[in-house]
């Protein structure tokens, strides 16, 4: 509307310049001012094209493709993605069969449960216990989210939290799978046929979001890091923005109607006032698309209260179940799908049996990233004719701590060029990191409060402060490399990836949990030998 008033301004100045200009100097003198105008005009329409020429040569536009083949390319990838896991992630590369690069999530995935907690008792000390108990109340993920969408008329509004390693991202992916083919949804089938799918990383909103005025830009922070999320369907190309904005346009409609859209890692939003931004956002847009649509958060407990949902309900993912073999336990289903996948002629009994039949390895089976990683280490092993896992528990967390300094190690190795000066990179080698996670467990062990009364001892977990972590690790660098630690990217890349120790509390940086209290003492007991 407002171009359209300059043009009317623009065609009725024009026109009374004309009249001005015949009734002062007469027709002769109008004939030449509308041949001027004419040539002037087209002269400009020339400009205008040859501009438009000029940019197009120097940035192509996007394929011009219709909007709902940017969708169907968009779910295509998200599916491909979602249900690909890259070996060299989690096994090392000669522990897989030849030729075996990535195995599909549906292969190895095993239905998790969930219990729902008030935002509340997330804030309570009490959660470090829930963390790796069992809830007998516990239901299936599938289930409580299709029978809330059935409840809210599609509206759910739910963050999903747990610890690292807990399995978030992989509940993530098994939800894609059930929208994209709902057969394998089962008895929820029905919730997940037909419906829009978006899943969006947040940490890509982290940038923006670190600007203050984030939050006077209204959702199109959001629509934005949608836009970017559709780039390989749309060309990868700033040209066509028109193609993009329609691709969206359709999108949000769908969602609006019938979808599900899932928001992986708020805690992914390092910084505590971002995340904050972030979390207000993921509100706002709760708002905007209605009660048509469903929208699933993931994050780490440390999120609250500081970036709290209001008004999400709060799904807390429960540990997998660890029962004697042979009962159909989560854990056994794990192995025996991880054998399926990498050693499918091997048979898997051994190692359940090994893992399941003793306590202190039964709990260290409840995570499912422990798990896997105790799957790698007996794959490893039978490669060399050993037995599945050490007899001893002492070699058991000795080849575990190995692994989880390797996987460190190589976590570096990769993010860390271009973040990280080489000489550094070069002084964090795996006995250094190995030194500092048996220095800081030392320390930790000798700070350790005593529990409360009632609270039954075990409840309390072991842990450590940023800044002993960090302290530490200077402590092993060279003197000259010292004040290289002093920075987000070391603290990002190095500090926070460490395997062994997940964050806690109310910011990433305030303190670290270990992935079980058994390594912090096995790791302690060490500390004086090596020194």
């Amino acid at each position: 509307m407002r171009l359209l008033g300059w043009l009317a301004l623009l065609l009725g100045s024009l026109v009374f310049a004309g009249y001005d200009i015949h009734v002062r100097f007469g027709k002769g003198y109008l004939d030449t001012y509308l041949v001027g105008l004419t040539l002037a005009c087209t002269f400009f329409a020339f400009v205008l094209a040859l501009v438009g020429w000029l940019q197009q040569r120097h940035d192509p536009p996007l394929k011009n493709v219709a909007a709902d083949e940017v969708l169907a390319g968009y779910r295509e990838r998200l599916h491909r993605q979602a249900q690909t896991l890259p070996i060299d992630a989690i096994f090392d590369p000669e522990d897989a069969p030849e030729g075996c690069d990535a195995v599909r999530l549906m292969d190895i995935y095993v239905p998790m449960d969930l219990v729902e907690r008030a935002a509340t008792e997330i804030n309570e000390r009490r959660f470090r216990e829930w963390s790796l108990l069992r809830e007998a109340k516990a239901r299936p993920v599938r289930e409580q989210l299709a029978q809330a969408i059935a409840q809210a008329r599609g509206g759910v509004r739910a963050v999903l939290v747990a610890d690292a390693g807990m399995g978030k991202s992989s509940v993530v992916g098994d939800l894609i799978h059930c929208c994209l083919e709902p057969e394998r949804a089962e008895a929820q089938a029905a919730t997940f046929r037909g419906r829009a799918l978006l899943r969006l990383d947040l940490r890509r909103l982290a940038s923006a979001a670190a600007d203050p005025g984030f939050g006077r830009r209204g959702s199109a922070p959001f629509w934005d890091a949608v836009i970017a999320e559709l780039g390989d369907e749309l060309g990868g190309n700033n040209g066509g923005r028109a193609d993009s904005e329609a691709a969206v346009r359709q999108l949000c409609g769908a969602l609006q109607n019938h979808g599900l859209v899932l928001l992986d890692g708020l805690d992914e939003v390092l910084d505590p006032e971002p995340r904050r931004r972030v979390a207000d956002l993921v509100q706002q847009l709760g708002r905007e698309l209605g009660p048509g649509c469903a929208i699933l958060v993931t994050a780490r407990p440390y999120v609250y209260p500081e970036a709290a949902l209001r008004d999400f309900r709060v799904w807390q993912l429960q540990p997998l179940s660890v029962d004697r073999p042979g009962q159909g336990s989560q854990a056994e289903a794990l192995v025996v799908n991880w054998h399926r996948a990498l050693a499918p002629r091997a048979d898997p009994g051994e190692l359940v049996e090994s893992l399941l039949t003793e306590p202190e390895r039964a709990v260290l089976a409840a995570r499912p990233l422990l798990l896997t990683l105790l799957v790698a280490l007996a794959l490893a092993r039978r490669t060399d004719g050993a037995r599945p896992l050490p007899r001893r528990r002492d070699q058991l967390m000795e080849q575990a701590t190995e692994l989880f300094v390797r996987r460190w190690f190589q976590r570096i190795e990769r993010d860390g060029p271009g973040q990280l000066t080489p000489a550094l990179l070069a002084a964090l080698d795996q006995g250094l990191l190995r030194r500092v996670l048996e220095q800081l467990s030392l320390e930790a062990q000798q700070d350790r409060r005593e529990p409360a009364r009632g609270d039954g001892g075990e409840a309390v977990q072991v842990e450590v402060w940023s800044s002993q972590f960090l302290g530490v690790l200077q402590d092993e660098l060279p003197t000259d490399l010292r004040r290289e630690t002093d920075t987000h990217a070391f603290s990002r890349i190095v500090v926070e990836r460490a395997g062994l120790l997940f964050p806690r509390g109310g910011d990433v940086r305030v303190r670290f949990g270990y992935a079980h209290r058994q390594f912090s003492g096995y790791l302690a007991l060490n500390a004086p030998v090596y020194a």
